[in-house]
């Protein structure tokens, strides 16, 4: 199964936030898991996925 990394941008477009918001949250150990490549940064959907399941507020 290939696991399906995400830029920063396709990461934050998928969430509905902003590109900045997103690094915030990296900044801040808030957000998803991520990995860095050299000086890229990827989010795998899944890990998305499951921080936003796990940041829901009703």
């Amino acid at each position: 199964m290939e696991t399906q990394n995400l830029s920063t941008k396709a990461a934050s477009d998928w969430l509905g936030i902003s590109v900045r918001t997103l690094e915030r949250h990296r900044q801040n150990r808030t957000g998803p898991i991520y990995l860095r490549l050299g000086k890229k940064v990827f989010y795998r959907l899944s890990d998305l996925t499951r921080w936003q399941e796990e940041n829901r507020f009703v």
